[in-house]
């Protein structure tokens, strides 16, 4: 199955920036990626042997921030329940993937779908399955790109790839799909079902908690999540840091940190609901 241009120039992006961070962060080879050995010859560093292996995620979409989390960094990110849950997926992959489901946070102090999202998917790449990750703001942006010449080649790819992530499924709503919410739902029916009809697995990575849907969205999204998805309740072991305590981070002097406090901003106001 040809990979439409849109997506090839996304996924080549990553991957571009793959080799440059690992370029960028190896001292062994002075950054050039080899390594001169004897009579002018070169070899390979060890970074660009990484970038070998690693860009097979890329190239279906992973992020860089995903590539380098380990077993090790979901067992103590996460509480032993979620961290069991993925085990179990990784385990019985093919027995997993025969159903649609949706990563969501247990409630608005946990996080981490995406990781969980794009560490299944690294399973499904690993077991040999055509898959991509697509941010849901791409598929959104897609209903209504009416001129582009390769709107149906994307949909085609996005319709038969074996393993479709969407992630970041919430955070990309706005007033266009406010105002066309039956045609937004009506088009997002078409692509799961389709999928459905091909037996093909589509997995939806939530910022927020799944009951939110209906008041995000729309009641006929929430219906086709309701009835053609299973859930997979997250949770992280620390609880989710704002935008502001990221700033904090920053901050080194003890006495300066002192003077802030997490900004409070209301029971009424979630991420991703309006």
């Amino acid at each position: 199955m040809k990979v439409p241009d849109f997506y090839q120039s996304l996924y080549k992006k990553y991957s571009h920036e793959l080799l440059n961070h690992l370029l960028a962060k190896c001292d062994k080879c002075n950054h050039q990626g080899h390594i001169v050995i004897e009579n002018d010859m070169f070899i390979d560093c060890d970074c660009v042997k990484s970038f070998y292996t690693l860009k097979k995620y890329t190239y279906c979409g992973v992020n860089i921030k995903h590539l380098h989390r380990d077993e090790a960094w979901f067992e103590k990110e996460f509480e032993p329940k979620t961290f069991s849950k993925l085990n179990h997926i990784k385990a019985n992959l093919d027995d997993a993937l025969k159903v649609n489901f949706i990563i969501y946070p247990a409630s608005d102090k946990h996080w981490g779908a995406s990781h969980i999202g794009n560490q299944v998917l690294k399973y499904c790449v690993d077991a040999g399955k055509r898959c991509a990750v697509v941010s849901s703001k791409h598929i959104m942006d897609l209903f209504f790109s009416w001129d582009r010449e390769d709107m149906n080649g994307c949909l085609e790819y996005l319709q038969n790839i074996d393993v479709l992530l969407i992630d970041e499924f919430g955070t990309e709503y706005n007033s266009k799909m406010k105002d066309n919410k039956s045609f937004v739902a009506n088009n997002f029916n078409s692509l799961v079902m389709e999928r459905k009809r091909l037996d093909k697995t589509t997995i939806i990575a939530s910022n927020f908690h799944a009951k939110n849907i209906k008041e995000t969205y729309a009641s006929e999204i929430h219906s086709i999540i309701i009835n053609n998805f299973v859930g997979l309740e997250i949770k992280s072991a620390s609880r989710k840091k704002s935008e502001f305590e990221g700033i904090l981070v920053k901050i080194q002097k003890p006495e300066l940190r002192d003077c802030f406090e997490d900004i409070d901003m209301g029971q009424n106001k979630k991420k991703g609901c309006f």
